[in-house]
């Protein structure tokens, strides 16, 4: 998730978009462990980071979304 929030200002949104995307595939069809994986190394680290939520939140999928909503509750 570090990665994600620094690159957002230096990569293009296709790049960026396609990162998410994989991370929403993982999500929403990928195994237990590859969820947990997700949640543990990206998702947790998302926390206190609310403006870079927003500002990513239009490449942000219903998967990955509910995550985050889970996490910073």
């Amino acid at each position: 998730s570090e990665y994600v929030i620094e690159a957002f200002g230096e990569v293009g949104f296709s790049e960026l978009r396609e990162l998410l995307n994989c991370i929403e595939l993982g999500l929403s069809q990928g195994s237990a462990d590859t969820r947990e994986l997700i949640c543990a190394s990206f998702v947790e680290n998302l926390r206190g980071e609310e403006k870079a939520i927003k500002s990513l939140s239009t490449f942000i999928g219903p998967a990955l979304q509910n995550e985050i909503s889970k996490s910073i509750e």
